[in-house]
């Protein structure tokens, strides 16, 4: 690629080590994100109300009690606050990701010591500035979805625009953050062991003879997994600030832990992580896939396109004799 083009066109390396042009990556977290959304909101529902309630004696029985008195649907609510922001919180985490290794890549260059791949380091590093950054997006949307999810009075929520305004009435603008400190206290460590989980352990497949569809799935949800397994109560916390309703004062992320530890015992800290490890193996034995598979396609489309160029005839022969033996070469 000759400089004018590298200069148009911003490159990232993706989580194999491939150079990936920014739009893509931002297409494929997009469709990724969606595609594991719609797979984990059931789930995501459940641990919800786990979380926020004692009225249930598990996993099962809130199901049942949610199917009986509300209907297969409300395993879905909230889902609208995710899915309209989903886009940017993937591609936010996907483009950090890639901007993140891009950067460390030309430290690297300067000291003399760049490889072709990053190392586990160098994506943990990354994959936490990716968890941080979409923290501030991420912290309004679960706030939403929350509040939509523990709502048990009827099949359907109270929608969407009515939750936001309740919100906005009760703390103003401010209110939708609520739990950020929480979010991001989960969020840097997970999503750094998170992707370097998923490396390592794709690594490791991949040396062993296993496809890449394979270890990328068998990656994923190992990684979301265990990631999940690490923050699981701060992800407690979390939900409990979120739906903390009314116009009183708010209550910190210390005094929350307090407050459940002491009324409850620690073992709120870890209630509905079982449906949380569930509901990691679908979500990140699809997320990972649809991105890079996603980013193969667009890759292949532009190859497609970029052949569709006029190639210039070979060069004819000088009346000396000396052969040109250059054939045509795309124009660029």
């Amino acid at each position: 690629m000759d400089e004018l083009a590298a200069q148009e066109l911003e490159i990232h390396e993706n989580t194999a080590g491939n150079i990936v042009p920014t739009l893509h990556s931002f297409i494929g977290g997009c469709v990724g994100g969606l595609v594991s959304l719609v797979a984990g909101q059931p789930f995501d529902t459940i641990k919800v109300r786990l979380q926020t309630s004692t009225k249930f004696a598990g996993a099962g029985d809130c199901f049942r009690q949610l199917l009986a008195n509300e209907g297969p649907l409300a395993l879905f609510k909230g889902m609208s606050s995710p899915v309209l922001s989903a886009s940017l919180v993937n591609a936010i985490v996907f483009s950090s990701y890639n901007e993140t290794m891009t950067l460390m890549k030309k430290e690297a260059a300067d000291s003399s010591s760049i490889s072709s791949k990053p190392t586990y380091d160098q994506v943990f590093v990354a994959g936490s500035v990716a968890g941080g950054l979409q923290s501030s997006v991420l912290t309004p949307t679960e706030l939403v979805k929350c509040r939509l999810q523990i709502q048990m009075t009827s099949p359907r929520s109270q929608g969407l625009v009515q939750c936001i305004r309740d919100v906005f009435k009760e703390r103003g603008f401010r209110g939708f953050f609520a739990g950020l400190g929480p979010t991001l206290l989960r969020d840097l460590p997970a999503f750094g062991c998170y992707f370097s989980l998923y490396e390592i352990t794709k690594d490791v497949l991949e040396s062993n003879g296993r496809s890449l569809w394979l270890s990328s799935c068998a990656a994923g949800g190992l990684a979301g997994c265990l990631s999940w397994a690490v923050v699981y109560p701060i992800d407690v916390i979390k939900t409990t600030m979120q739906t903390q309703e009314g116009p009183g004062p708010r209550v910190g992320m210390l005094k929350t832990a307090t407050r459940l530890l002491e009324t409850t015992g620690p073992a709120v800290f870890f209630r509905g992580m079982s449906v949380a490890l569930l509901r990691a193996l679908p979500v990140n034995c699809i997320v990972f896939p649809v991105y890079e598979w996603t980013v193969e396609f667009l890759g292949n489309v532009d190859t497609v396109h970029s052949t569709r160029r006029i190639v210039k005839p070979p060069a004819p022969e000088s009346s000396g004799g000396n052969s040109n033996s250059n054939s045509g070469i795309p124009a660029t």
